[in-house]
C-alpha cells in the first residue's frame, strides 16, 4: 500500500495533475493497512511505528504549505491509535504509545482542530490496548476520560 502512496506522489511531482495528487483519504489507506494486519503477525509494533510516521509526514506537509491536502483527521490518528493498540499484545510500550497519541489528539481538539476530536473507536482502541496487556484499571481510566471529553 505504501508503495502505491509513493507512486503517487511521485507522478504528482512529475505531472502537477491535481487528479492524482496525494490527499488525506490517501494517506488514511496506508495507515488502515498498516493497523488492519493481524495483531499477532510478526512485525506489528513496527508497523504501528510506520502508521504514526505517515501522520507526521502528514502533518510536515500540510504545514509547509507543500501538500494542503494532507490534514491528518480523526480518522488518521485513530488508526494509529489502532495500530498501536493492535500491536500492544507483542510489545507493553504500544499501548502506552497509544495513549500518547490520544492524548496529542485532545490537545489539538482543545487548540481548535475541530477534526481531530478523538471518538469511540479512537477510545475504544485505546481501551483494548491495556485490557490485552492486563492493566483493567487503566482501561477504566480512559473509559472515563471519554465521557469527559
Amino acid at each position: 500500500a505504501e508503495s502505491w502512496l509513493k507512486r503517487m506522489t511521485e507522478r504528482y511531482e512529475t505531472t502537477q495533475n491535481d487528479k492524482i495528487q496525494p490527499d488525506t483519504t490517501s494517506f488514511n489507506s496506508v495507515i488502515h493497512a498498516y493497523a488492519n494486519i493481524s495483531k499477532n503477525a510478526r512485525g506489528a509494533p513496527k508497523r504501528a511505528l510506520r502508521a504514526e510516521q505517515l501522520i507526521k509526514q502528514m502533518e510536515r506537509l500540510y504545514r509547509s504549505g507543500e501538500n494542503d491536502k494532507v490534514k491528518p483527521d480523526v480518522i488518521s490518528y485513530s488508526a494509529a491509535v489502532n495500530a498501536y493498540a493492535r500491536a500492544a499484545v507483542q510489545d507493553d510500550r504500544c499501548a502506552t504509545r497509544a495513549m500518547e497519541i490520544l492524548d496529542r489528539m485532545v490537545v489539538l481538539f482543545k487548540r481548535g482542530d475541530k477534526g481531530v476530536k478523538p471518538n469511540k473507536r479512537t477510545y475504544t482502541s485505546l481501551i483494548n490496548a491495556f485490557a490485552r496487556i492486563g492493566k483493567p484499571i487503566t482501561a477504566d481510566e480512559i473509559l472515563s476520560k471519554m465521557k469527559k471529553l
